[in-house]
């Protein structure tokens, strides 16, 4: 299996799925949907912290929250993507930035608007180099 797919940040707060603790999977897809798109600034109390494109600005005791599990399950699960180079931390102001490694092979490239890039397609909606459908003639042909 290969490719991306677009998740809404949404599906945490989803009345449609109960609140339960996460799974290593769903917390590591929390962490690349939490991590910045694009380069921009984040306050954090008194201070104010660059992010590039892909890392982001959390605290292991959010973490816990987010993901209703320990202290030490979480500062050994994020250890263990460290180790397999999924992630680099940072925390030497006190505050923890992450680094989601190969970031863009989880997240589209943005364009300039911030959007995904789509293939081009004609003014029916075709994509380039397909063929548009015939109209059915019907396998029966008439007497």
């Amino acid at each position: 299996m290969s490719g991306t797919v677009n998740i809404s940040r949404r599906i945490w707060t989803d009345a449609a799925f109960k609140d339960e603790p996460m799974t290593e999977r769903e917390a590591f897809v929390w962490i690349i949907m939490e991590a910045s798109y694009k380069p921009r600034e984040k306050r954090v109390g008194a201070i104010t912290v660059n992010l590039e494109r892909g890392q982001l600005v959390t605290s292991v005791r959010f973490m816990c929250e987010a993901w209703d599990w320990s202290k030490s399950r979480v500062d050994r699960f994020l250890k263990r993507l460290e180790k397999r180079d999924m992630i680099g931390t940072d925390s030497g102001t006190g505050i923890n930035v992450i680094t989601v490694r190969k970031y863009n092979d989880y997240q589209n490239v943005p364009t300039g608007s911030g959007t995904p890039r789509l293939p081009k397609r004609d003014t029916n909606g075709t994509a380039a180099g397909q063929q548009r459908d015939k109209p059915n003639t019907g396998l029966i042909p008439e007497a």
